[in-house]
């Protein structure tokens, strides 16, 4: 008798408990009245009780005493009620199509017509690269400016001119960083297409810190493309790129030059890189500024600096090269680590003998170019590695 009285109250009052599933399909309006012994469900739009079938699309079923049509029938799948169901890539429950979760359900891609708040630059609705919106999604138009097919990267020449490190502070304010080469395929289109009148800085120095000279990303040094008795270079000395004009020496190729001297240059830009899993999209600048400032950065595009949470992610960014601050810091309380976005820090992948926490100071942290993680003090300058939800 108590037993019923409870399903009495159900119905009247909402109660938080049923006796069997007979009673699930009352009328509710809250989820506490979608509550049978040991199973909780969901007061659905429509008024009634569902609970978890996973025969169903939605895997969600009506209790049979809910109204025709719906009882004993699967709930409809419905977008924009933040389950994500069968036939449903995301549900974020809004209607934006600015955001990663188009209000068709469907992942935001380059392509859908709808330009993605910061991560895209354009979108026409097609993938053809010989309109004004490539398929990257990324801006790069002008006589001055090229796509690579290969890899999809903006390459564009400025006059300036320039010192090495001034010409390399205005590509990192632009969103990308000096021109770095992988193949010589990449070397030649640049000198062949954008090089036409002159020399040009290329993002290689000479860096005191390793003794030998350096792409500007960390990127390995695969190719080479230098002129005759060129190659062996010493502090002070930068990368230039000679032009391609008729009657130029060894027009293409690589020579050291003073930083200090003043030229044209060229940038590389690629755009946000989006993981399947989620649709986050990822992005690694080449301007050198502390942790903080890195943080406002990312914060200024939407997003926060980069939160690695499994081995997964973590295999998934190390398509980034450079050191690069992530979004975890332990400025709260020392050998404490946290996201800044509040996720839990539960998994890492320090290098040996790392986090020093016996170095005061030393509090934010970054991925090296080995991939692995280090703390660093938050004043220092790297790169960093933004992440857009």
């Amino acid at each position: 008798m108590r037993r019923c009285l409870a399903l009495i109250a159900v119905v009247l009052g909402g109660a938080s408990a049923t006796c069997n599933p007979f009673f699930v399909a009352f009328p509710c309006s809250a989820e506490r009245a979608c509550v049978d012994g040991e199973r909780t469900g969901r007061c659905e739009p429509t008024g009634y009780c569902s609970f978890g079938d996973p025969s169903c699309p939605s895997g969600r079923r009506y209790g049979r005493l809910a109204p025709d049509p719906m009882s004993e029938r699967c709930v409809a799948v419905v977008c924009g009620d933040r389950m994500t169901e069968s036939g449903e890539e995301c549900d974020d429950g809004n209607t934006d199509d600015t955001d990663a979760c188009l209000s068709t359900c469907r992942w935001a891609r380059c392509g859908d017509g709808h330009v993605r708040a910061s991560v895209e630059e354009c979108d026409d609705g097609n993938t053809d690269d010989a309109d004004a919106c490539p398929s990257t999604c990324v801006l790069c138009s002008g006589a001055e400016a090229f796509m690579l097919p290969d890899n999809r990267h903006c390459y564009t020449r400025h006059a300036g001119p320039a010192s090495w490190q001034v010409a390399r502070e205005a590509c990192a304010d632009a969103g990308g960083h000096l021109a770095t080469y992988t193949t010589e395929f990449e070397s030649t289109r640049v000198a062949a297409t954008l090089l036409r009148t002159n020399d040009a800085w290329i993002g290689l120095f000479y860096r005191i810190m390793v003794q030998n000279i350096q792409w500007v990303t960390e990127e390995p040094l695969l190719v080479t493309q230098w002129r005759r008795n060129e190659g062996t270079f010493g502090n002070g000395i930068c990368i230039q790129q000679g032009s391609t004009v008729p009657g130029a020496p060894e027009p293409g190729l690589w020579f050291g030059a003073p930083c200090t001297r003043e030229a044209s240059y060229v940038c590389e830009r690629a755009g946000w890189l989006l993981r399947s899993d989620d649709n986050h999209a990822y992005r690694a600048f080449y301007k050198l500024v502390t942790w903080d400032q890195a943080a406002a950065a990312c914060a200024a595009v939407g997003g926060h600096l980069a939160t690695i949470t499994s081995d997964k992610e973590k295999d998934f960014v190390a398509a980034f090269s450079g050191s690069l601050w992530l979004g975890a810091h332990d400025k709260d309380q020392d050998g404490v680590f946290a996201w800044t976005t509040g996720e839990p820090f539960a998994y890492h992948n320090f290098a040996p003998n790392e986090p020093d926490n016996a170095i005061k100071g030393v509090d934010c942290i970054a991925v090296t170019n080995d991939r692995l993680w280090r703390d660093r003090g938050c004043s220092d300058i790297y790169g960093f590695l933004c992440e857009i939800e």
